[in-house]
């Protein structure tokens, strides 16, 4: 869902910087159409 994207980007960003976040985002939001 939209939170838990959110989530992993903060977290992505803290832990690996810019372009994990990036990656995680995506795939955060791949995960938000698959269940909305």
């Amino acid at each position: 869902g939209k939170v838990s994207g959110w989530i992993w980007i903060n977290a992505s960003v803290i832990v690996s910087g810019e372009v994990v976040a990036m990656e995680c985002k995506v795939c955060g939001f791949e995960g938000d159409n698959v269940h909305d």
